[in-house]
């Protein structure tokens, strides 16, 4: 998911000006710009959980065990 990274603070301006200028798609932004792909995989635990429910939290708490 590519708000899910790492950005060089030299690209605030320009990010900066492509939301002023309306820009709301970000793998549109990120392409001018050269990006790389991490793979993190998903098991035994999915670095990106969310919690949302009581059964998501029962499940979060047993990782950290």
């Amino acid at each position: 998911h590519p708000p899910c990274g790492l950005w060089d603070v030299a690209l605030r301006h320009d990010l900066r000006a492509a939301l002023l200028a309306g820009e709301r798609k970000v793998s549109r932004w990120t392409a001018q710009h050269g990006i790389a792909h991490a793979s993190w995989p998903a098991t035994p635990i999915d670095p990106f959980f969310n919690v949302n429910t009581a059964a998501d939290l029962a499940a979060a708490a047993a990782w950290v065990k």
